[in-house]
């Protein structure tokens, strides 16, 4: 029988370790192994503790790197790696494990020694040609990992209601290709005699699982990594502490981790392009296909339809009610534009806009650095530059620098100081959207061609310090094309060694 279309990353991994003879097998939820093969879902990978270094190279060699995961998830003898797949542009994500570490999430508090009967009786998936477990040590393990999460609630309910639904999907699948002389030899081997009858009966008859619960907490004492008040108060502890961190990343957007981040430090990527060069999609999709696996933060540094302050809001609101009343501005000429500012109203807003964006930007550029030394990617829609002035995020008071009036050089070099900050806070990758201007005003009539061209030809000149990869991408294309090229450099970037 014919496999799956498995991802290059991945097959190139099997046909490694298999070349290698490493041994290994893919130890749990193998009934949906080839989801896994395909990025879809984790793939959870058990190796001998003596091939580690010789995995890690294989791993480090392909391009998989090492996550740096948050306390609360990063478990004993288990390390995690993502992978590319430059032709998807998929993420694929492995659990490698170096012992058998089974429990609760966010504790896992056991260690069942049986790494090496495991990998001695593995299989070969014919289909894959990937090792997997023996179903006979699955159903058993995935029976005795249901036990130790259990509550007591799950423990007065037949089988049928202790699995959540894909387990019990796992669970049926596994009853076809089990040999039951052997599950019972498996199961006394690893508590006793009465646990492999109740464990037994449980499958043949879904006898109540409260006393195979029991009897596995009792059973599995030795194998604890904790006394039972440290096993509670860990859980617990962790359990809140991720309901803290979600809370705070998710709803008071604050530049933290979450879930996990890169071990060698973040990154922070900026996209630049004119209105109309697709930045709001392309920062959409990059940012679901990052956050999959990697905390993320996305931070706009615009003056427009993004996030703002609340001291701007108003400004915001006058402004966007002027661009209504104005209508259709493509064939508005830069001379009408300077004649409509002359007005002293329209001269004091745009100083209050001027300073409370500064005061906005150099906020965003702090918190863009937290977020990227704590190992979050950030995702930056446009970026402040000192080398321009009165627009494209370049500062808007700098005619002042020179007037005659000391106050107002004050408030132009103090406003000046901030845009400034770009060039020390430097981001890692910049991404230049290239498109036409005839096509960018097909996209957005509500900016004059005069500016279009003018922002054109002010990214296009935009410089960078050496630390800065700079990458020009053509937005004309497909969205398809164009987002896995941007996947590509960002993955490049990211991880060159």
């Amino acid at each position: 029988m014919e496999g799956i279309d498995i991802l290059y990353i991945v097959k190139a991994l099997f046909i490694k370790f298999n070349k290698n003879n490493i041994l290994y097998c893919h130890w749990k939820s193998n009934e949906h192994l080839e989801p896994g093969l395909n990025g879809k879902t984790d793939l959870d990978i058990l190796i001998a503790r003596e091939s580690f270094a010789e995995v890690n190279q294989i791993l480090l060699e392909l391009g998989y790197k090492r996550c740096k995961t948050l306390d609360y998830l990063d478990y004993y003898s288990v390390e995690d790696f993502v992978g590319f797949d430059q032709k998807t542009g998929k993420l694929v994500h492995i659990h490698l494990h170096y012992e058998l570490v089974i429990g609760k999430k966010f504790i896992k508090g056991y260690h069942l020694p049986l790494e090496k009967e495991i990998l001695d009786t593995r299989i070969l998936d014919k289909k894959n040609n990937v090792y997997i477990i023996s179903p006979n040590y699955e159903i058993v393990l995935l029976i005795i990992r249901r036990a130790l999460k259990c509550s007591f609630f799950d423990r007065i309910k037949f089988w049928q209601g202790v699995f959540p639904k894909g387990e019990k999907k796992e669970f049926l699948w596994l009853l076809e290709r089990v040999n039951l002389d052997k599950v019972a030899q498996i199961a006394e081997e690893i508590i006793n005699k009465e646990f492999s009858s109740l464990l037994i009966d449980f499958i043949d008859s879904g006898s109540k699982f409260n006393k195979i619960s029991k009897k596995v907490k009792k059973g599995f004492d030795k194998y604890s990594l904790y006394s039972s008040l440290n096993r509670y108060l860990t859980y617990h502890i962790r359990k809140f502490k991720i309901g803290v961190n979600y809370i705070r990343s998710k709803f008071l957007r604050h530049p933290i981790p979450y879930k996990r981040g890169l071990k060698e430090g973040g990154v922070v990527v900026a996209f630049f392009g004119v209105d109309g060069a697709g930045k709001s999609t392309m920062l959409s999709k990059i940012k679901n296909w990052i956050s999959w696996k990697f905390d993320s933060q996305q931070i706009y540094f615009g003056s427009g339809d993004g996030r703002s302050s609340l001291l701007r809001l108003p400004l915001k609101l006058i402004a966007k009610l002027r661009s209504n009343i104005k209508g259709n501005s493509v064939n508005r000429s830069k001379k009408e534009d300077k004649e409509k500012k002359k007005s002293l109203l329209i001269r004091f807003m745009k100083i209050l806009w001027a300073l409370t964006l500064a005061l906005e930007k150099k906020k965003k550029i702090k918190k863009m650095w937290r977020a990227r030394t704590r190992g979050m990617v950030v995702l930056c829609d446009r970026y402040p530059q000192a080398q321009f002035y009165g627009f494209n995020d370049g500062p808007l008071l700098r005619d002042w620098a020179d007037s005659k009036i000391a106050l107002k050089r004050k408030i132009s070099d103090w406003e000046y100081s901030i845009y400034k900050l770009s060039e020390e806070f430097t981001p890692d990758i910049a991404i230049k959207l290239k498109i036409p201007a005839e096509i960018a005003i097909e996209r957005k009539k509500d900016t004059p061609l005069y500016r279009i061209k003018e922002k054109i030809n002010v990214i296009e000149n935009l410089k960078f310090n050496q630390k800065t990869k700079v990458c020009d991408v053509d937005s004309s294309r497909s969205i398809e094309e164009t987002v896995l090229e941007i996947k590509n450099i960002i993955w490049g970037n990211q991880y060159e060694e």
